[in-house]
């Protein structure tokens, strides 16, 4: 056997060296029949440096510093910054088409403001209000609507120059059976003499745009209602129609209202090209000259007149 003087430093290298060339070691471990093993974790085996302390305490720091320098300047930025903001001027209820002189501007801050706040108030000018608001309050998107919301919209979107106005038609023979309905274009007669054998179909009412059927109680005329008897069990005939006019059609039809008895016949229902037409022509009669107006109602009065004199004469 030939021994090998090693230096100190070798023999420590050397015993180091083994140390890490020797195999894991491995625990056998019973635990109610079964075995489970456990190894040896190396020494130079270390974590990963997102687990590491300091890692999540440089995360933080930064974090903070970003809350700091930039969240808050921005928060407080969003509170002091201020815009002009459209609100009421007075008490409005609802219903109401807003005008200019009902709306009033003033700065407020954006960061109290509710959700669709009008800020021109050209957006809100000419549109109705849905609910009742007060002096003070916000105006804002979702409490404005452009149709009329009440009952009756047909009523409050009357064009220039046109009124509406009702006539009595109390009997179903006046009224196609009661079953004129909003929309409908119709014809007017007038039996100004019970007497008479013949009817006068005044040229001014020639096509009549219906804006609702009513019943003696005042409400309209569904098409899913039945137009002789209500749920109620009482009597629900038609009793009046509005119907779309101008002046001078008003004004026959309040004079034949109170001196003859008025029939209706329905002329276009659920065509709009027909009904635009039937109204074009109606119109083209009040732009006609004076004089063939004149001569359309001279010779209308003496169509009517002459049934009349036959009569005496026999």
């Amino acid at each position: 056997m030939i021994f090998v003087k090693k230096s100190t430093k070798e023999l420590v290298h050397g015993e180091a060296k083994e140390k890490k060339e020797k195999p894991e070691k491995i625990w056998k471990i019973g635990n109610s029949g079964q075995e489970r093993e456990k190894k040896e974790r190396p020494h130079n085996d270390r974590p990963p440096i997102f687990r590491t302390k300091v890692f999540w305490g440089v995360v933080s720091m930064l974090l903070g510093l970003t809350i700091a320098f930039v969240g808050v300047p921005m928060l407080q930025a969003s509170v002091t910054e201020t815009k002009q903001t459209v609100c009421f001027a007075q008490d409005v209820k609802a219903g109401t088409k807003v005008t200019e002189e009902l709306l009033t501007t003033t700065d407020m801050s954006l960061y109290h403001l509710p959700i669709g706040a009008v800020h021109d108030p050209q957006t809100a000018i000419g549109q109705y209000v849905k609910t009742d608001a007060v002096a003070g309050d916000i105006v804002t998107t979702p409490r404005l609507s452009t149709d009329y919301p009440g009952l009756d919209p047909q009523l409050a979107k009357l064009p220039d120059g046109m009124v509406a106005i009702s006539i009595s038609l109390p009997d179903l023979a006046q009224s196609v059976s009661g079953k004129l309905r909003q929309g409908d274009i119709i014809q007017l007669f007038a039996v100004e003499d019970n007497n008479s054998f013949t009817a006068v179909a005044p040229p001014e009412l020639q096509y009549v745009e219906v804006l609702a059927a009513t019943y003696v109680d005042g409400s309209d005329v569904q098409d899913n209602q039945n137009a002789t008897e209500g749920e109620s069990g009482e009597d629900d005939t038609l009793s009046t129609v509005t119907l779309l006019a101008n002046e001078e059609q008003a004004a026959c039809l309040a004079g034949l209202e109170h001196n003859a008895t008025l029939h209706a016949a329905l002329v276009v229902r659920g065509d709009d090209a027909a009904k635009a037409a039937a109204l074009e022509a109606q119109a083209n009669y009040f732009a006609a000259p004076d004089a063939s107006a004149d001569t359309a109602k001279t010779d209308n009065a003496a169509q009517t007149s002459t049934p009349a004199a036959a009569q005496n004469n026999g």
